[in-house]
């Protein structure tokens, strides 16, 4: 991949220069400091992934994503995946980042005291399931697993979302009254060391209570449990979720290994939504959904930051019902009644 580093910290850019050097499938086109000189390069030389530190200023990250997402007339734009420094302090910028549509999420490689880069592993990965996602490379790998226990209660709604959904995401919960007689289940595209800062911001933002989904959960009335791990979290012959690491697809945890799993051991019809993102993952999970007589919601193109996953499960048949944002909780909410 072509890729241009726009980060505040010239140590944090050298250790990303240092790290992408170990790599020749990666060309370094440039390096920038400043928000003004990133929108600059990208105008003169278009990488296809610029890698954005979420603390960069002049202008900020989240106004160069904005601006790079929102002008139509651009005939190229780069893919951007953020790089953070301290995750932890971050959580509410990385979110509405992605949510303008930002791809995902990094931490930053560091030097260790011999002048050595650490932590690039995690870069790399990041880059393989970027570089498969569009279409630039064709390599990548697994990942990790994670009690308790309650009873199965309501109609169930599962989402799924990838490249701005954690605003779409956050829109449609906020929406959702308290006492909606419905448990929840959401798959974003996101690193597993970020999911705990999404639930507490999705959490800002809704009544009903956003858990990590761990090992052995079972659906719960007014609760949404999150995937949070880079396995895929599926539905189990018991009716209680738990992770694997199949199917090997790029990007992680996979909507449609939920929606399979949904399809194949939740018994009573609920409703499936397949939000924004890039790639087709969740349409044939959504067809299966729509099959065994669930409700299925795609959300439309002139609301949607990437049109790829929901154009995908329509084109497929798997969406009954093709809605804008705005129309998609009032939606849920009849049908959960």
């Amino acid at each position: 991949m072509r890729i241009g580093i726009a980060h505040g910290s010239r140590l944090a850019a050298r250790a990303l220069s240092a790290a992408l050097s170990e790599e020749a499938a990666h060309q370094l086109l440039w390096t920038v400091q400043d928000g003004s000189d990133t929108l600059r390069k990208i105008e003169q030389t278009t990488p296809d992934l610029l890698l954005l530190d979420i603390g960069i200023a002049n202008p900020a990250c989240i106004e160069i994503v904005r601006q790079l997402k929102s002008e139509v007339q651009r005939k190229t734009e780069p893919a951007i995946l953020l790089v953070a420094d301290r995750p932890e302090d971050q959580m509410f910028r990385i979110y509405e980042a992605m949510g303008l549509g930002a791809l995902d999420v990094v931490s930053c490689p560091t030097f260790n005291h011999a002048g050595q880069v650490r932590g690039q592993q995690q870069l790399f990965a990041k880059l393989r399931t970027v570089g498969r996602l569009l279409g630039l490379a064709a390599v990548s790998r697994p990942l990790a697993p994670g009690l308790r226990e309650t009873s199965p209660t309501g109609k169930l709604i599962a989402i799924g979302a990838s490249t701005g959904g954690p605003q779409a995401i956050f829109d449609i919960l906020s929406a959702l009254p308290p006492g909606l007689h419905a448990s929840v289940v959401l798959v974003q595209h996101v690193e597993s060391e970020f999911s705990a800062g999404f639930a507490s911001w999705l959490q800002q933002g809704t009544k009903l209570r956003v858990v990590l989904a761990k090992a052995g959960m079972r659906p719960e009335l007014g609760t949404a449990l999150l995937a949070a791990s880079n396995d895929h979290l599926v539905m189990t012959g018991n009716r209680s979720f738990a992770y694997t690491s199949h199917p090997d697809v790029p990007y992680r945890p996979s909507v449609d290994a939920l929606f399979r799993s949904l399809a194949d051991h939740w018994s009573e019809p609920g409703t499936a939504v397949l939000l924004t993102g890039m790639g087709r993952d969740g349409a044939e999970g959504m067809k299966r959904l729509r099959q065994a007589g669930w409700n299925t919601i795609a959300q439309n193109e002139a609301t949607s930051i990437v049109f790829g996953m929901p154009k995908a499960a329509i084109e497929l048949g798997g969406a009954e019902h093709v809605l804008g944002l705005p129309d998609i909780a009032p939606a849920v909410i009849r049908m959960c009644r």
